[in-house]
């Protein structure tokens, strides 16, 4: 059976996606993430044209680093910039402004798009659902995560007004949210709770894996770890509040005034970077953690995991399925996870992970001289991690799942000529709630 994106066939319909985060261009090229750009390319393989509404970012942007990951290269994808308030002081009080501004881009464009593929959460992606709503066009959508449960770290204030107004906005945004599942042709969701939420929604709801270059993240054979005399801890992930890398230090203090031999590395970028070189230096930590800064390959990445004895995932929340605890998986390395955003409704507590509350630098440290004097259970995270992750690895082409739904759900009228193979809904990469 012939597939979309088999032998150049393509889907002759027009995508207009509208994803979460921004684009950066350089010498007049775009550029995303390697794991964002990967995806969005495979899209544009498997659909006549691809149009990406998107905000982008210019070199001396404190985030333009970030986004540089992979280029936009493809013949039939165009990139339409939406207004940005900036980064400054002010740029709260000119999003008003900004919001309106994209609205009218995308109306604008309305007619140049036959189904719009929307990210959330993201204030430009659910202006482009109500406008889809209005207008009585076919939209889907891709959840990345919980914007009610991510509210208090997406909140556009600051201080004693963010909390005054925190409970109003987590309703706002998940009215918005619940409006838009129920609104969509079709939803992706990462993660096994946004999937138990919107279950029965009205939409169909499909569970997906996260954006991942996962040609750079084959098994890497491994079966244990803490052979040496030094454990090493990865921490991954960018360096915002959320991310929780502060607990991540806390906790290599306490295991190295426990006489325990370890040291950190810590993987990423973000506007905590200088708090964080602060407390590793009032620690003493300055020899036992490096921080390696953002590494835009995967690749590169992998090596990092390769070379690591336990990954330390500390997240205070407001993720969807975290893609790094895949990577970790595929690479051997036993996990120690916050348990927030429904990860232990998919990875099971002392079968493919051990557990802390989040914020909890002493449950961490608890958790990695466990792992580090058990060796069984250390395997058996390893063994089930890696098993968890083959039958992903083969199922990841985005394109052909995407025009499969597309078909399927979206009353377009396409007609392809073949079925949609059953494969679609049940791969262990992408489960259909009927």
């Amino acid at each position: 059976m012939q597939r979309y994106s088999d032998k150049g066939r393509v889907m002759p319909i027009r995508i207009g996606l509208v994803p979460e985060g921004p684009v950066s261009i350089r010498s007049g090229n775009f550029f995303q993430g390697e794991g964002e750009g990967i995806y969005v390319h495979a899209l544009a393989r498997a659909f006549a044209g691809v149009t990406v509404f998107a905000h982008v970012l210019r070199p001396g942007d404190p985030a333009f680093e970030d986004t540089l990951g992979y280029p936009m290269a493809s013949p039939n994808l165009t990139v339409v910039e939406l207004p940005l308030a900036g980064t400054d002081r002010y740029a709260t009080l000119r999003k008003f402004g900004q919001l309106w501004r994209t609205l009218r881009t995308l109306w604008a464009y309305r007619d140049t798009v036959d189904l719009h593929y929307i990210f959330l959460p993201g204030y430009s992606g659910v202006l482009a659902t109500l406008m889809c709503r209005l207008m009585r066009r076919p939209y889907a959508l891709y959840l990345a995560a919980d914007w009610p449960e991510a509210a208090e770290f997406l909140i556009p204030f600051e201080g004693g007004l963010a909390r005054a107004l925190l409970p109003l906005y987590r309703r706002a945004v998940g009215l918005l949210q619940d409006t838009a599942v129920r609104g969509a042709r079709f939803v992706m969701v990462a993660g096994a709770w946004l999937h138990a939420k919107y279950a029965g929604s009205g939409a169909p709801v499909f569970e997906t894996i996260p954006r991942i270059n996962w040609a750079a993240y084959p098994d890497a054979g491994r079966t244990d770890t803490c052979g040496g005399a030094t454990i090493t801890l990865l921490f991954v992930g960018f360096l915002l509040e959320r991310k929780g890398a502060e607990y991540f230090v806390d906790a290599i203090s306490l295991l190295r005034r426990r006489g325990l031999n370890v040291r950190g590395v810590i993987v990423g970028s973000g506007d905590r970077e200088p708090h964080l070189r602060r407390q590793i230096a009032r620690l003493g930590l300055t020899s036992f953690i490096a921080m390696r800064g953002l590494i835009m390959k995967g690749e590169d990445i992998a090596r990092e995991y390769r070379a690591a004895d336990i990954m330390v995932f500390a997240s205070l929340g407001g993720d969807g399925f975290p893609r790094v605890l895949y990577e970790a998986m595929s690479q051997g390395l036993p996990i120690i996870s916050t348990d927030v955003c429904g990860i232990s409704l998919k990875l099971g507590a002392e079968k493919e992970a051990l557990f802390v509350r989040p914020g909890d630098a002493r449950g961490i440290a608890d958790a990695v001289e466990r792992l580090g004097r058990d060796s069984g259970l250390r395997r058996t995270l390893i063994h089930n991690g890696r098993a968890f992750m083959r039958p992903l690895a083969a199922n990841v082409d985005s394109g052909v799942q995407i025009c499969e739904l597309v078909e399927r759900y979206a009353g377009l009228g396409v007609s392809s000529g073949s079925a949609i193979p059953d494969r679609a809904a049940k791969s262990g990469a992408l489960h259909e709630e009927m």
